[in-house]
């Protein structure tokens, strides 16, 4: 399956800082189901395979306790060296919250202190050197792609599932609900990343990656972006 209706936009295209920043003429293609997309032919032919049931979500997404998550990730940017790794989730109740623990192929742990629809409060992060950023030195705007903090409402094809926020504060994007299709045999939650499009007087959006959200915890089955040299792909197999 190739690209439909390729076209070419000049404009500048803005999303979340430190996962995605392009400007001038990119090629837009359209989705089988209508959708116009940034993506790159192999995402853009993965996200054109699922098969969308138009339907409501049986009520507002909300991230649910889980014993465990394995998942594999890669990542890549620019002059940047690919990374990839491998590691588990656990999502357990504490009190009125959620604290989601990520602790990776080296034993290195992150967590996250989350409402039931994705609110952070607190987190606490360790990466590749060893120190850690938490509330005091981060945003957690960086880390709204993965967990999105989602509208308190039951979800219809083209709502906006969660909004995507610069460090400053202003919107650069959203998922939006699609509907509801079949991965590994589950039903689960396709949301579109969309990311703004500014000056340009065809397209104010467009599809720059995907969330395949399990439809039983509501956290990543799948999440792809996939624009240009900025190439980020999250896998996860859950056991409730």
């Amino acid at each position: 399956m190739g690209y439909r209706k390729s076209v070419r936009i000049c404009g500048r295209v803005s999303c979340v800082p430190a996962i995605l920043a392009l400007s001038g003429c990119m090629t837009v293609a359209t989705l089988p189901d209508g959708q116009p997309s940034l993506m790159n032919q192999p995402s853009f032919q993965e996200r054109s395979q699922f098969v969308i049931s138009a339907v409501p979500s049986s009520g507002p997404l909300t991230y649910k306790p889980l014993k465990s998550c394995r998942y594999t990730s890669s990542s890549a940017q620019g002059n940047v060296l690919p990374h990839q790794g491998h590691g588990e989730l656990t999502v357990r109740r504490v009190r009125d919250r959620l604290q989601l623990v990520d602790e990776d192929s080296d034993g290195k742990k992150s967590s996250f202190l989350l409402s039931a629809n994705g609110k952070i409060y607190d987190f606490n992060i360790a990466d590749d050197k060893g120190s850690r950023s938490t509330t005091d030195n981060s945003s957690a705007a960086e880390f709204s792609y993965m967990l999105p903090e989602y509208v308190p409402a039951t979800l219809k094809p083209g709502d906006t599932a969660a909004t995507l926020t610069t460090k400053n504060g202003s919107i650069a994007g959203a998922y939006q609900y699609r509907g509801v299709v079949q991965r590994n045999g589950s039903p689960a939650y396709l949301l579109d990343m969309m990311i703004n499009v500014q000056n340009n007087p065809t397209y104010s959006a467009v599809v720059a990656g995907f969330d395949v959200v399990d439809a039983r915890s509501n956290l990543p089955s799948l999440l792809v972006m996939d624009v240009g040299n900025t190439k980020l792909r999250f896998e996860a197999t859950c056991s409730f």
